[in-house]
């Protein structure tokens, strides 16, 4: 930069600043018009922030698992009981395994509530879920450290084996790595430590361990129907076509074991839909869209008052047009004075947003 352009700039900043020091004397004489404009824009800039965070959170943002748009649940239906996410009996999610053709895999979970006890700790009650074999791998989430089930494990008499969560690995061992391979006694059984998931990973909801599911959930009873099934769709397959394939076994099974399938169909729901469901997303999404609107009225808001304030200040600008102040002076110093009351709404926007977010983290459930 030559000596010219480094003058010219030096310029530019010392008027910008002689506007910003007028702007905020202006200001600090309507501190009415002023305080008001800065709580409109806030208040609009933070209900929107912290509505679009969650928005963001439930509805925009991919689950952390592998291809999850493929990622679908499976639930049975009776109208005849009012039933329209009915689980599924370990006989059914057998036989669904075996006769559909739109699913590359498909997993049966089910909560637990194990009571763990190890190396003389305290013993501790922690919410945890019985999975098939299948299941870790159907999410593609590999483990942070060992492995997770075998199919040879996921059967009655098979050893008992337990992966933890990251968290819980933590807490009870300490994060010590040797902690594969060493026993854990579960609900007064004893359980070997087979791996450790990757920090955050608490599928389906708050579970921080993971059993096999068979040993504890085999029986012949098709009435015993509470399975959460899983699957992932086989590329180039959609829901429309999957939800057939799967209604045709459900009729299937229905014909062959009437006493106990007569009346159930079955459905197909997006991972999405099953974890949020389509009620909590009509909610969300329609206070997204009133917040909207309250923007847009608080924006409308501000304008009047600044408008209104500006027509008080008709003799002020004549005044200063007199004395020979350009049109492109008096201009920037009011948008000055806009951005300043901006830039206080934007600040106070994120304060309340932040705020705001906080206090929804604590009163949503996980």
């Amino acid at each position: 930069m030559n000596l010219s352009g480094l003058t010219a700039y030096v310029g530019d900043m010392e008027v910008l600043l002689q506007d910003l020091r007028f702007a905020a004397r202006v200001l600090g004489r309507s501190k009415g018009v002023t305080v008001a404009a800065v709580l409109c824009i806030g208040l609009g800039i933070g209900i929107n922030a912290c509505v679009f965070s969650i928005v963001e959170a439930v509805l925009l943002r991919p689950y952390p698992f592998a291809h999850p748009e493929s990622l679908v649940a499976v639930h049975l239906v009776q109208l005849r009981q009012h039933v329209d996410s009915g689980g599924l009996s370990y006989l059914d999610v057998r036989d669904l395994r075996e006769q559909n053709v739109a699913f590359s895999r498909l997993a049966a979970h089910v909560p637990r509530s194990l009571t763990l006890s190890s190396g003389g700790e305290e013993p501790e009650r922690v919410v945890g879920e019985a999975v098939s074999s299948e299941l870790l791998p159907l999410l593609g989430v590999r483990p942070l450290l060992g492995r997770v089930f075998r199919a040879d494990e996921d059967r009655p008499g098979a050893p008992h084996v337990v992966v933890l969560s990251y968290d819980l690995w933590r807490r009870r061992f300490h994060g010590d790595p040797a902690a594969i391979g060493r026993p854990l006694l579960i609900n007064d059984d004893a359980y070997t430590v087979i791996g450790v998931m990757p920090k955050g990973f608490l599928f389906p909801w708050a579970q921080v361990a993971w059993i096999p599911l068979a040993p504890i959930e085999h029986d012949d009873l098709r009435t015993d129907r509470r399975l959460a099934v899983l699957a992932r769709l086989k590329p180039g397959i959609g829901l429309v076509r999957a939800r057939a394939d799967v209604s045709a076994v459900a009729e299937r099974l229905a014909a062959l074991y009437p006493d106990s399938n007569a009346g159930w169909g079955a459905v197909i729901w997006s991972l999405r839909d099953e974890m949020i469901g389509v009620q909590s997303r009509q909610v969300v999404l329609t206070l997204m869209g009133a917040v909207f609107f309250l923007l847009l009225i608080a924006c409308a808001n501000v304008a009047n008052l600044l408008l209104a304030r500006a027509t008080g200040r008709q003799r002020e600008i004549a005044v200063r047009a007199a004395f020979g102040a350009p049109r492109r002076r008096i201009v920037r110093q009011l948008l000055t004075e806009s951005l300043l009351i901006a830039l206080a709404g934007g600040a106070l926007g994120i304060a309340l947003a932040l705020a705001g977010i906080r206090l929804c983290t604590v009163a949503i459930p996980p």
